[in-house]
């Protein structure tokens, strides 16, 4: 007896989400959790000891968010100094007077492996850049779909619009005594545009290239469990990482504090879903994978190659566990594997699905109260 499709999806659904509730705590936990108002006394006792608050000059609480992600943030009145500090304690930045530029908390077992994150993602994005240009080369296509290219290119732009819109509050962060909010406004959204732009760009061409999918599959379904299973796989690796010394697991930060310490987090969430998948599957699955498996006929070749420039390119992702980028590199090379077998096998809306399913969860599962296994 054939069971009913809807209630095949409610199932994988489920088996989904106790994937993520096992796999996602345990690579990546949240910070201490606690009665808020002890949290909060030691926070102070915290920015006290930093100097803040001394000198007739009070702390003034701009940000307390216990039930997320648990960060407190002061400033002083005249926006001259603030200071950030976790739920455990610890401050996680701060500036003030005569310091120009914010500091960070020395971590020194995290020493050196941004910039070198940095550096494997510039080969990783030169990598994918040359292969992507070179498969441009030689498809020859006599008839480039624009439509659907602007059609895509618009998919991504609109993603990551929506993030920026709702993130007024974090791009105002720091506004000095006297600075207008426009300008400062419009100069981040500057700087974001410098930096997606070229990606929407390249995402619209490489769409415009590939041209509308002939068929999408029917794979949705196996793109869920395919998720599921890249969760459970993160819960059972970790505790044989950690032991090996390569698997320094990390607070939710940077993109994930940001995306939830939105004014809408679930509308963040999604935009920079959406943006992910409409670039990356484009870039690495259709144009990386598809075109290389249509000159070569060599599936291997097809998934590997750019399964390696989708891995390196996510080395700097310092929201994702581990803290080395190197290992970083080879698990998300990893997932590129899986994603690019699947494609194949099952067709682009099964990628979609398992990556749209795999960026939903992770980057909103603190919304969740998922707490540390």
């Amino acid at each position: 007896m054939e069971v009913p499709k809807l209630l095949r999806w409610a199932l994988a659904v489920l088996l989904l989400l106790a994937c993520a509730r096992f796999g996602l705590p345990r690579a990546l936990p949240l910070a201490e959790r606690g009665d808020p108002a002890l949290l909060e006394q030691r926070a102070t006792e915290k920015a006290q000891d930093l100097g803040y608050g001394v000198s007739g000059r009070p702390l003034r609480l701009t940000h307390v968010d216990v039930k997320r992600i648990t960060t407190w943030r002061w400033q002083l009145p005249n926006r001259n100094a603030q200071v950030s500090v976790d739920a455990s304690g610890e401050a996680v930045a701060w500036r003030g007077p005569g310091v120009s530029q914010p500091r960070k908390v020395s971590m020194p077992h995290l020493r050196g492996l941004y910039p070198r994150g940095m550096r494997v993602s510039a080969i990783g994005v030169v990598a994918g850049g040359l292969l992507g240009l070179s498969l441009l080369f030689v498809s020859r296509r006599q008839r480039w779909d624009w439509r659907y290219g602007l059609g895509l290119g618009t998919v991504a732009l609109l993603g990551i619009l929506i993030c920026r819109l709702v993130e007024v509050d974090r791009m105002l962060w720091g506004l000095k005594s006297g600075d207008a909010m426009v300008p400062t406004f419009l100069r981040s959204f500057g700087m974001d545009a410098a930096l997606w732009g070229p990606i929407v760009a390249g995402t619209a061409v490489a769409a415009a290239c590939v041209g509308r999918p002939r068929r999408w599959g029917s794979g949705a379904l196996s793109g869920i469990l395919v998720t599921a299973a890249l969760f459970a796989l993160a819960g059972v690796l970790t505790p044989a990482l950690e032991q090996a010394g390569v698997f320094l697991r990390l607070q939710p930060q940077h993109l994930l504090n940001e995306l939830v310490d939105s004014r809408l987090p679930w509308v963040s969430v999604v935009g920079y879903s959406l943006f992910a998948v409409a670039v990356e599957e484009t870039l690495f699955r259709r144009l990386g994978t598809g075109l290389l498996f249509e000159h070569t006929r060599n599936a291997a070749v097809s998934i590997l190659v750019p399964a390696i420039c989708f891995g390196l390119t996510h080395a700097s992702v310092d929201f994702l566990p581990p803290a080395d980028p190197l290992v970083r590199a080879g698990l998300m090379t990893l997932v590129g594997v899986f994603w690019g077998w699947l494609y194949l096998r099952k067709g682009l809306a099964a990628v979609v699905a398992s990556h749209l399913a795999a960026d939903l969860l992770l980057l909103s599962w603190p919304l969740w109260g998922f707490n540390a296994a």
